[in-house]
């Protein structure tokens, strides 16, 4: 037996919230899906320190501008990465709940530039939270946002 659901809108059923809408086409849109989109417009230099990076998007205000931290709303697989362009020593960490899980960017180029580039896919879980920490070296940035940051739910 074949089910079909007609619909173009499902929401919450206490607020009206939309949670899902399908366009004629078939495209589906998920409107509060949590992202964070942010980059630096100067070369940050502050060695041992939480990266501060201003905010491009911020759905859901899980991003917290104040202490430069990220925190996971729910359960489940969120799309974490950063880029930049170096041409000085970098080691940049991806933070987890405050621990160093893993080397983020790293480059130990001094003479010409170089792409520093990590995509991760990390299982969360509501409450955890993340930050991008630069170790050593220098975060190169300036007003082309050479240094993005982005956070956002997979599913």
């Amino acid at each position: 037996m074949t089910s079909i659901l007609k619909v173009s809108e499902i929401q919450d059923p206490t607020n009206g919230n939309t949670a899902l809408t399908v366009n004629s086409s078939g495209l589906v849109l998920t409107p509060n899906r949590p992202i964070f989109s942010g980059y630096r417009a100067t070369t940050y230099t502050t060695t041992t320190s939480v990266v501060p990076i201003d905010v491009r998007v911020n759905e859901g205000s899980h991003w917290n501008t104040s202490t430069n931290t990220w925190t996971c709303p729910l359960n489940g697989f969120y799309v974490v990465g950063a880029n930049t362009i170096s041409d000085q020593n970098l080691n940049l960490y991806l933070r987890k709940n405050g621990v160093k899980w893993k080397v983020a960017l790293y480059n130990t180029q001094t003479s010409g530039w170089a792409g520093c580039a990590d995509h991760e896919v990390l299982q969360l879980t509501a409450g955890d939270t993340l930050d991008f920490y630069l170790q050593t070296g220098q975060l190169y940035s300036d007003a082309d946002h050479y240094f993005q940051a982005y956070i956002y739910l997979l599913g």
